[in-house]
């Protein structure tokens, strides 16, 4: 998963700085620290994690979803190279966000992570970047790197168990 989430990873990242250095101009200074302040990597490797881990609640009953939670847990901060729980707690936001989307009947889970990835990142605060988060059109193209990393990231974790495989 690690490996595929690396090739799209550019992509997205490359298509979010376009869209931020595009944006209504804000100065410079402003976008250099939106681009440097945050960990674009985490945030989408995450956003890809939650994205299907929010599934095994369909998929599994109660106690075997849970295990493979807790597996999520243990792994992710250790597969982005990161001491501490900030990638696990990451992770665990962006559920909760998928989860209420779900609950609201809005099923449009890349949607709604690329909406909390806005939010961390404060486009949708800053007058100059706003337009860009309410832009469902910019949102789907954030998407569509994210949603090429779903199947994998299942399809290695079903099968081992590790966020990160074995090669």
């Amino acid at each position: 998963m690690k490996r595929i989430s690396d090739r799209q990873f550019p992509v997205w990242l490359e298509c979010l700085k376009s869209h931020i250095e595009n944006s209504d101009p804000p100065p410079f200074d402003h976008k250099r620290e939106i681009i440097e302040k945050h960990d674009f990597e985490m945030y989408f490797y995450c956003a890809i994690v939650a994205a299907e881990a929010i599934k095994t609640f369909k998929l599994f009953e109660r106690v075997p979803a849970d295990e493979l939670m807790s597996d999520i847990n243990d792994q992710i901060d250790g597969v982005l190279g990161r001491s501490g729980r900030n990638a696990a707690d990451l992770v665990f936001d962006m559920l909760r966000t998928v989860k209420r989307s779900q609950y609201e009947e809005m099923y449009k889970s890349h949607d709604q992570l690329m909406k909390r990835i806005f939010r961390l990142i404060e486009l949708d605060t800053r007058p100059e970047t706003k337009e860009i988060s309410e832009d469902i059109v910019v949102r789907q193209e954030m998407a569509a790197p994210l949603a090429l990393c779903y199947v994998h990231w299942w399809l290695d974790f079903k099968e081992t168990r590790r966020l990160a495989p074995v090669y």
